[in-house]
């Protein structure tokens, strides 16, 4: 990758009281609470139309940090937004829709791709790791759903 961080925002279609103006990589947003003021400037690494495919986004987004994965260095990919703003739908995808399937899972399969190509299967070690941050807490995705005294459900006989 060319750069420590890259930052690219996949816009969710908009209502009318949310107008939302797009050129290259330019995003112009006009705050409700301010009418009449200019609109606020974001200028991002690349954008994401409203109608961008679940494939689309991988290929822009994560396809380049997996190259860089498979040349040593670690990465990070951090979807943010209020509630309702596509985060998880970015993420991970509708359930049972495998063309649809979000960016860990395409990620994943990337990463298992070439390590298959460079004849690494029985000598690469794969970690990962789903955070959450909600409400000032942080919440381990991949971790067992818990019961409601705090204990993972299948030690507690739930699951």
């Amino acid at each position: 990758m060319s750069s420590n961080v890259v930052v690219t925002a996949r816009l969710r279609p908009l209502d009318d009281h949310q107008p939302c103006g797009l050129k290259s990589s330019t995003v112009a947003v006009q705050m409700p609470a301010r009418a009449g003021a200019d609109p606020k400037l974001f200028r991002l690494d690349g954008v994401l139309s409203a109608d961008a495919s679940q494939r689309e986004c991988f290929e822009t987004t994560t396809e380049p940090l997996v190259a860089s994965l498979m040349n040593g260095f670690n990465g990070t990919v951090m979807a943010y937004g209020q509630t309702g703003a596509g985060k998880s739908h970015t993420l991970f995808g509708p359930d049972g829709d495998y063309e649809n399937r979000g960016i860990c899972a395409r990620a994943i399969t990337s990463v298992f791709r070439h390590i298959s190509r460079q004849g690494l299967r029985d000598r690469a070690s794969v970690g990962i790791s789903a955070l959450e941050c909600y409400n000032e807490g942080l919440f381990d995705m991949l971790a067992p759903p818990a019961d409601s005294l705090g204990r993972p459900r299948w030690e507690s006989g739930l699951g």
